[in-house]
C-alpha cells in the first residue's frame, strides 16, 4: 500500500512539475545536412522573428481533437519564411520543453508526420483548416518497449523524418505532432501539441497521395478510438495504437482510407496503426488456433459398450453358490462318518488311507473358503 501511495506521490510531483514548466513546441527546424531555422517561443508578446515554423500562442497543448487547433497548434500563426528542400531530404525537428529553457517534458505516446500541399499561393498565406494531410511518418515504442519520445525528453534528440522522393515540387507544410498519452485513461485526457513548418519543396518529381489518404484537422482524430482513450496505457504489455491513418503509399507505407469506426489496414513499424488493430488482432487469434496443438481429451465409453463388457453380478453370485455346494458335497461324502444308532454303542471308525486324508483336508479347506465367500457376499 505505501509503494502505491510513494506512486501517486510521484505522478502528481511529475504531472505539476510539467505545468509548471509548461510543455513545449519545436525550437529548431533543420534540412540535415543544409540549413537550420529557429522557431520562436510561444506566448502572446513574444518576439516574431521571421521563421519558417508557425508560432503558437502558448506552449499548453490542445485537448480536444475536434479544436481548430489541432491544424497547427495553439493560436498558431503563419511564418514569414519558407525551408528549401527536396525530394528524398532529411528533415529534423528540435522539440523543447516551457519556452526553451527545458528538454521536452513527456516521454510516452506516439510521434507522428503528416504533410499537406498549400496549392497555388505560398504557405504563408495559406489557411491550415482547409488543408489535406497525408501521413509520411509515426514512430512508437522501440523493439525494447521504450518510446521515441522518451529521447527527445532524456536526450534532447532530434526527430528525423524524410520528405518522400517522388513528391511533386510544390508549397507544403509539413506538420509534426507530440501526442502525450500519460492521462489517456480518460476520454479527452491525451495532450496534443501539433506544429506546422512551411516548406517549398523543389525538382522535378511528380508524385501526389491518393484522395483516399487525406484528412483534415480537425476531423481525423475520435476522442474515443484505441488510440487516443487508453484505460491500459499504465499496464507493460498494452499493445499501443498509431492515431490516424495509415503512412501514405508516396511515403513508402501502404495507404489506405481512415477509418470511420472499427479500425481496418497496415501496420507500420512493427507498431499497428489504428486501422490495423482489429484486423490483425482477428489474424493472429486464427492463426494460433490452427497452428497450436490442441490435446483432444479421451472420450468416455458409450453406455452400450459399458454394459456388455461388464459381467453380471447376479450370475457371478449363482455360479459361485453352485461351485460351493458341489465342494461341500465332495467333502461331506468323505469325510462323513456314520452316526450311531440309538441301541449301538459308538464304535471307531475305520481310518481312511492316507492319500484320502489328503483329498479331505483340501476339499475342508477349499469347502470352508467357498462358504465364507458365500456367505460374504449374502450379507
Amino acid at each position: 500500500m505505501q509503494a502505491f501511495y510513494n506512486a501517486l506521490i510521484v505522478i502528481s510531483v511529475f504531472l505539476q512539475a510539467s505545468q509548471v514548466m509548461g510543455h513545449g513546441f519545436v525550437s529548431t527546424f533543420s534540412v540535415v545536412g543544409g540549413k537550420s531555422y529557429a522557431g520562436n517561443p510561444p506566448g502572446e508578446g513574444t518576439q516574431h522573428d521571421p521563421s519558417v515554423v508557425r508560432q503558437v500562442q502558448s506552449k499548453t497543448p490542445v485537448k480536444g481533437v475536434d479544436d481548430p487547433d489541432m491544424a497547427c497548434g495553439t493560436g498558431a500563426k503563419p511564418a514569414l519564411l519558407a525551408a528549401d528542400v527536396n525530394p528524398g531530404d532529411t528533415v529534423a525537428f528540435s522539440w523543447r520543453g516551457g519556452t526553451g529553457e527545458s528538454n521536452w517534458v513527456h516521454e510516452k505516446g506516439p510521434i507522428v508526420t503528416y504533410m499537406a500541399s498549400c496549392g497555388s499561393v505560398p504557405c504563408a498565406e495559406f489557411d491550415a483548416l482547409k488543408a489535406k494531410w497525408f501521413k509520411v511518418a509515426d514512430l512508437m515504442q522501440k523493439p525494447d518497449g521504450t518510446w521515441y519520445m522518451a529521447d527527445v525528453m532524456h536526450q534532447g534528440s532530434a526527430i528525423e523524418v524524410k520528405i518522400p522522393s517522388t513528391l511533386a515540387a510544390g508549397n507544403y507544410l509539413i506538420r509534426q505532432e507530440m501526442i502525450a498519452i500519460h492521462l489517456a485513461n480518460t476520454i479527452g485526457g491525451v495532450e496534443i501539441f501539433p506544429s506546422c513548418t512551411q516548406l517549398k519543396v523543389g525538382g522535378s518529381q511528380t508524385g501526389k497521395p491518393d484522395a483516399s489518404e487525406l484528412v483534415s484537422f480537425p476531423g481525423a482524430y475520435k476522442a474515443d478510438s484505441p488510440a487516443l482513450f487508453i484505460p491500459e496505457v499504465f499496464e507493460a504489455r498494452h499493445k499501443f495504437v498509431v492515431p490516424g491513418p495509415a503512412i501514405a503509399k508516396i511515403a513508402g507505407g501502404k495507404g489506405g482510407s481512415v477509418p470511420t469506426s472499427s479500425p481496418t489496414a497496415t501496420t507500420t513499424k512493427a507498431v499497428a496503426t489504428e486501422t490495423t488493430t482489429s484486423s490483425t488482432a482477428s489474424t493472429s487469434t486464427a492463426a494460433s488456433s490452427t497452428s497450436s496443438p490442441v490435446m483432444n481429451a479421451a472420450k468416455p465409453p458409450s453406455t452400450s459398450t459399458a454394459s456388455q463388457a461388464t459381467p453380471k453380478p447376479t450370475t457371478i453370485r449363482k455360479c459361485k453358490r453352485k461351485r460351493s455346494e458341489r465342494i461341500a458335497k465332495r467333502a461331506a461324502s468323505v469325510v462323513a462318518i456314520p452316526s450311531p444308532s440309538s441301541n449301538e454303542a459308538p464304535s471307531s471308525p475305520p481310518l481312511p488311507h492316507r492319500s484320502h486324508a489328503r483329498h479331505s483336508h483340501r476339499a475342508l479347506r477349499r469347502f470352508e473358503h467357498g462358504s465364507h465367500a458365500v456367505l460374504g457376499r449374502r450379507t
